[in-house]
């Protein structure tokens, strides 16, 4: 399995920095990439759909530049309403600055202080790949489980608990491919709304 970890950063310069960081730290087995934000968070999910994605590490300040129109710590937020188990991190000149993180940090295994990484490499190489790794074993386990109550169900009948079960496995499996179109499906509701509004303008018209 080819692993890849994110980093999304406004600044090509940090982006270039904190993933040769990240890239010597996870080792070969691991891809990292930097990533500039898009404008809206719907247009970031295909990261997180991708079934190869172990680790997202996000600075927290993404609305510098003007690009993107969210925090760091709501695209955490956001990114964990779709995955409740992918190690998601954000990085962060200001690691005390609660009033910063909107009571978000729940959706976040860490904030990482910059300022601090260089320092604490050893340590924080632990952390991440000790996380990655539970998290792999948690999609081979839910995957093993998937194919075996599926494989089951073909030859006989399902216990109202396991077909219970094969329904939530099944819609962990979903969700992420689901979420990579919700970009998509958000343009095409801008798009009927527009056209709805047109259409009320000129029948406005008629009728005056």
């Amino acid at each position: 399995m080819t692993m890849k970890a994110w980093f999304i950063d406004e600044n090509k310069d940090q982006r270039e920095t904190y993933s040769e960081f990240l890239d010597d730290i996870l080792g070969e087995e691991c891809i990292v990439e930097g990533v500039e934000p898009k404008a809206t968070m719907p247009e970031m999910t295909h990261l997180i759909s991708d079934r190869d994605t172990v680790l997202v590490v996000i600075d927290e300040r993404l609305k510098d530049t003007g690009i993107a129109t969210y925090l760091g710590i709501e695209l955490a937020m956001y990114f964990r309403g779709i995955n409740k188990k992918l190690p998601i991190y954000i990085l962060t000149n200001h690691p005390d600055d609660s009033d910063e993180f909107l009571d978000g940090e729940w959706s976040v295994d860490d904030i990482l202080n910059k300022s601090d990484i260089a320092k604490n490499k050893e340590l924080i190489q632990a952390r991440l790949l000790r996380r990655i790794d539970t998290y792999n074993d948690l999609l081979t386990a839910r995957d093993e489980r998937f194919e075996a109550l599926l494989r089951k169900s073909l030859d006989e009948t399902l216990t109202v608990e396991e077909n219970v079960e094969l329904t939530e496995l099944n819609y962990l499996r979903t969700t992420q491919i689901a979420a990579d179109e919700l970009g998509v499906l958000d343009a095409l509701d801008a798009h009927i709304k527009k056209q709805e509004k047109i259409i009320k303008q000129l029948e406005d018209e008629n009728n005056g």
